[in-house]
């Protein structure tokens, strides 16, 4: 192997190095010493197709050719000749840029003896503005001799058969990669496709077409603020709460419809309190908005966008009732509730501010609103000042010069302001700008400590490898007491800041990729928060690889050992754990799962449908194969690998059709190392995409495999008039309980009103609404079997089922979740009447997957009581919340419930109903209707995501969170009237 680039620092030294691959023994070939003011660098090494040549490219200098064995250089090609050699052809010949002095830019085949032009291709780049107009191109090479050259962000794909090239593509730029992003792009080996790192798509090389989608980049979570009133931070696009470790993620809605707007140079803020937000850009000037609201509406403040000012910075001072905006003319000191404009404070003469800083203060008030403190640079200088300007006379009072300056502010109530400098913490008297004690010498690595709010605590970053920096151990301060207080390991990922929260107990790191969260107190890691960009998407992933994620991110990452991987989603029975955080925190995450390390591989399943007994098996795409049956018969080849499979489950347009167990089995050993089923199944009209999952003894589950059935009767009957959609519903609401101490208060209410909103709502929308409402002693294990026996009998796969339950559900000592029908007479600490009565998960698994409608939407208002709450809350809520998630995901249907663990499902007498129920007829009525009338489940969680938590707010004093569990397709529930 063959490696080539600069020497260390030394940027004008290319150094040429041979590597032994079998014995790692490094031969140093050459050193070439090149001087130039532009910026340069080796672009690409090729081998000559002898092996007797090697040919490194520059984009600016031009190519050397260079004997492989002694590291001599033949033959240097330089920017002088304009001519840019950088590939070979099959010949032997050389690939070349050239067309400098026109100003674009083609390819020359170069003959390798006499170096001189044998064809040229046609024009490919044209850059009127560009004195060279060669410089600056990277060349992808295939094995194929296909080349991708990029200009700038245009590509094209180049082949030296013809010296032919497809139509120039723009491709996407991105902050994120800076100037690594001309090298995230890879051709494949037969030149027909190409990947874009920076965007992780397949493509065709000719057509610029999508084939497929490898992978997408975590979002950079670099915090704007941290909330005064509660834990929690904003990003750019989304505030993220974490109040008593309940995650909770909300994305900003932007201004307007316009995709084209850029958001990303917008500041938020929120008022101490969190009642009022504020959202600034200089293209848009300054917004007023409610963020408590379901709906966020923003209102405007034109005199601000009429300033026409470059402000980069948005500061609000909650104790003084002001608002700052900052820029490079001035601060703008605004009263907070008028937004007038109350004075204006100069920049002093001969500073700049400093653009950069994100979190820490640009300016800060003192206490009394006689004094503020601003942080800048000299022009045309080195380091940063701190300049003390009065607010009465507008007049500076004194500066300050340090270098690195952070944690500026005011402290002991005004008196003195502290900041860091380097590894160093800093007192200045705020009357005099003088230095007010000995400073306090931090372990720090330079421009990277951290300070609290209340100064009592510091970080620094500690770079595990000094030389590249590349990941950081967190060395504690305890500043008041000026000792240091530990080292915690980091995570190995590259840090940006720390950020405390608002208890300070807790600490978020910026990471490459996301962020991660850090108990203080105990000196470890709680888990890292992975986020995508456009997407309220994110997973949080635990040391120990439990995760807690939305059903889309899920699908996104995965582990890898060695060349395999292992998809989130395969780890999911084990390892998915709702609640996270709220468990992570409270220190009530006592199970143990194996060592993600020593997981085994998922099992591998294959599928193939049987017709007239012709098998047509599945390789890798998804097959679509036409039928003529209405049954046909579905088989699964399964492999435990280096287990044993214990379940196959089919599914049917996402639907749970069959499974080869129960969800409770209480041994999940036993298995077959390998395991063939056939699954009779009967065909919608149309397509029928069948999905099968293998499931081994870790719960690990397979890779689906996927087949589609497209169904074409032979006999089509005409369609009846309108829709032939019908809704079966079944309700059940259980206020009195047979014994009292357990009864509710607003069940029935609760269901008698959803029942009629959805029987309302579904005029026109289904053929028929066939209810069920089963209230208080209707509502035992019997009557309820008997109601889903009823709908099984008669649902149709075209037809929509909701099933409807206000009531309490518990979790028992197995960690089984139980519905709790009228005749339980005791919640806790009886298993075996729980188990006799009650109405198990497993239960509603069963006749979910036996019930025929292929769109099921289950809706939980439960609610444990409190009496037990008190006792076994936290564990018995956690237990529940993942024993329903399992069932929705095992069922692939839709589940939204009343509140995640810990929580009750609240019920206020000023609404008459629960909470949830009353935010969910909210939405019947048109509250969260989207413009076109029809109200879809995913539609309805994402208001009940935002509105119920604002109405618990209100009526009990802290936020309820629902939980929603979406899997299979989005489809309507309700037409609003």
């Amino acid at each position: 192997m063959f490696t080539a680039g600069i020497n260390g620092d030394d940027y004008d030294t290319y150094v040429i190095e041979k590597i032994n691959i079998p014995s790692n023994s490094v031969t140093s070939l050459q050193k070439i010493k090149v001087t130039t003011q532009a910026t340069h660098e080796i672009a690409s090494i090729n081998l000559s197709p002898d092996g007797n040549e090697l040919l490194l490219y520059d984009q600016v200098l031009g190519g050397w050719l260079l004997d492989p064995v002694s590291g001599k250089v033949k033959k240097y090609m330089s920017d002088k000749q304009l001519i840019y050699p950088f590939n070979y052809l099959p010949n032997g010949n050389l690939l070349a840029f050239s067309g400098e002095k026109e100003k674009v830019l083609y390819v020359l085949e170069i003959d390798h003896k006499t170096f001189q032009p044998v064809r040229r291709s046609k024009n490919i780049f044209r850059d009127i503005n560009k004195v060279s107009a060669a410089n600056y191109v990277i060349p992808y090479p295939s094995a194929s001799g296909k080349t991708g050259l990029m200009y700038q962000n245009d590509f094209v794909v180049f082949n030296p058969k013809d010296f032919s090239f497809t139509a120039k593509k723009e491709l996407p730029k991105s902050e994120k990669l800076g100037w690594l992003q001309k090298l995230s792009l890879a051709m494949s080996p037969s030149g027909n496709y190409y990947v874009n790192g920076l965007e992780m798509k397949k493509k065709n090389a000719s057509t610029h077409d999508v084939i497929s989608q490898y992978g997408e980049f975590p979002l950079d979570s670099y915090v704007q603020f941290v909330f005064k009133h509660t834990d929690g931070v904003c990003l750019k696009d989304r505030i993220l709460t974490f109040e008593n470790g309940v995650f909770n993620m909300r994305i900003v809605p932007p201004l307007s419809s316009n995709s084209k707007v850029d958001y990303s140079d917008f500041l938020y803020r929120l008022t101490k309190d969190g009642k009022t937000g504020f959202l600034y850009s200089q293209g848009y000037g300054l917004y007023r908005f409610d963020p408590n609201k379901a709906k966020i509406e923003y209102e405007s403040i034109p005199k601000i966008y009429a300033m026409n000012k470059n402000f980069v910075g948005l500061q609000i001072f909650d104790e003084l009732n002001l608002l700052a905006l900052i820029g490079n003319e001035g601060v703008y000191v605004l009263d907070l509730k008028t937004l007038k404009v109350l004075y204006i404070v100069d920049i002093p003469f001969g500073l700049d501010y400093v653009l950069y800083e994100r979190l820490d203060k640009y300016c800060d008030i003192s206490p009394d609103n006689s004094k503020m403190i601003l942080y800048a640079e000299v022009k045309g200088e080195e380091g940063q000042v701190i300049s003390c300007v009065g607010l009465q006379d507008k007049n500076e009072k004194w500066q300050y010069k340090s270098a690195n300056i952070q944690n500026l502010r005011f402290v002991e109530n005004g008196k003195k302001l502290m900041f860091t400098s380097n590894d160093q913490l800093i007192y200045l008297d705020a009357a005099t700008g003088k230095v007010t004690g000995l400073p306090v010498q931090l372990p720090a690595y330079s421009n990277s400590t951290y300070i609290s709010a209340s100064g009592k605590i510091a970080v620094t970053k500690i770079p595990v490898d000094t030389v590249i920096n590349a990941g950081f151990n967190i060395g504690l301060v305890d500043v008041a007491n000026k000792r240091t207080e530990g080292i915690i390991q980091g995570t190995g990922d590259y840090v940006n800041d720390y950020v405390f929260t608002r208890n300070e107990r807790y600490m978020l790191s910026e990471e490459d990729g996301g962020l991660c969260f850090w108990d203080m107190e105990k000196k470890r890691q709680v888990g890292k928060l992975y986020m995508f960009e456009n997407s309220a998407d994110w997973v949080l992933l635990a040391p120990d690889g439990r995760f807690d994620a939305t059903a889309g991110a899920m699908k996104k990452m995965y582990f890898t050992r060695g060349k395999e991987i292992i998809p989130l989603e395969s780890l999911y029975e084990k390892y998915y754990v709702p609640g996270l955080l709220r468990q992570v925190w409270s220190n009530q995450l006592n199970d143990i799962v194996p060592d993600i390390n020593e997981i085994k591989l998922p099992p591998v399943v294959k599928i193939s449908l049987q017709v007239q007994e012709r098998n047509l098996e599945v390789a890798d795409d998804v097959a679509v194969i036409k039928v003529d049956k209405e049954q046909v018969t579905i088989k699964a080849e399964a492999d435990g690998i280096k287990d044993v499979i214990t379940e196959i489950r089919l599914y049917q347009n996402g639907k749970l059709v069959h499974s080869t167990r129960n969800l409770v089995v209480e041994d999940d050993t036993k298995g077959d190392k390998t395991m063939v089923k056939t699954f009779l199944v009967t065909l919608n009209a149309g397509e029928n995409n069948f999905k099968v999952v293998a499931i081994n003894s870790q719960r690990t589950e397979s890779v689906p495999a996927e087949i589609i059935a497209d169904y074409k009767p032979a006999n089509v009957q005409p369609k009846p008039a309108g829709s032939d959609i019908q809704l079966p519903l079944l309700v059940v609401g259980v206020n009195v309980y047979k014994n009292p101490k357990y009864s509710l208060n607003y069940a029935q209410a609760d269901a008698a009103a959803f029942t009629d909103a959805v029987s309302s709502g579904a005029a026109g929308l289904f053929s028929k609404v066939n209810t069920t409402v089963l209230k208080d002693a209707e509502a035992t294990k019997e009557g309820i079997t008997k109601a889903f026996e009823k709908i099984k009998s008669e649902s149709r796969p075209q037809d929509l089922f909701i099933f409807y339950y206000a009531g309490h559900g518990v979790i028992n000592d197995k960690k089984e979740f139980f519905l709790v029908p009228y005749d339980v007479l005791q919640l806790y600490g009886n298993d075996d009447a729980l188990a006799q009565k009650g109405f198990s998960a497993a239960a509603l698994q069963q006749m979910s997957k036996d019930i025929k409608a292929q769109k099921q939407l289950f809706i939980l208002d439960a609610c444990q009581s409190a009496g037990a709450l008190e006792v076994v809350a936290a564990a018995r809520g956690a237990a529940e919340e993942k024993a329903i998630a399992q069932l929705a995901r095992s069922t692939g249907t839709q589940w939204l419930t009343a509140s995640g663990s810990e929580q009750f499902a609240s019920e206020f007498s000023q609404l008459g109903h629960g909470s949830f129920t009353w935010c969910l007829l909210e939405a019947f009525k048109g509250d969260a209707d989207q413009g076109d009338k029809k109200l879809t489940v995913k539609e309805l969680d994402a208001y009940l995501q935002n509105k119920v938590p604002e109405i618990t707010q209100k009526f009990k004093g802290t936020p309820q969170y629902p939980a929603s569990y979406s899997y299979g397709n989005d489809f309507p529930i309700i037409i609003i009237k």
